[in-house]
């Protein structure tokens, strides 16, 4: 089967989940050049992308949770209780 063929039965396959991204993409783009324009939104009300705002704080809790598997789920306080017996 030629290239042109399979890529032809892949968008007819995942037409839906192809236009899907696209769109998504489009939307956030368009909201980070919206969130630029000073005449549209000033600048104390300029917001983060939500998809980076989601990003961070996805990337916070994993860090979160993994610190605490690497400290054996001890807090701070705990460590220090540990450490004096």
């Amino acid at each position: 089967m030629s290239y042109v063929k399979r890529a032809i039965k892949f968008f007819n396959k995942n037409a839906v989940a192809i236009t899907g991204v696209g769109i998504i993409i489009g939307i956030h783009w368009l909201w980070d050049r919206l969130q630029n324009v000073p005449e549209l939104v000033p600048e104390k009300d300029r917001r983060e992308m939500p998809i980076i705002k989601g990003a961070k704080y996805l990337k916070d809790k994993v860090v979160l949770q993994y610190t605490s598997i690497k400290d054996g789920f001890l807090s701070p306080e705990n460590k220090n209780e540990s450490k004096q017996d």
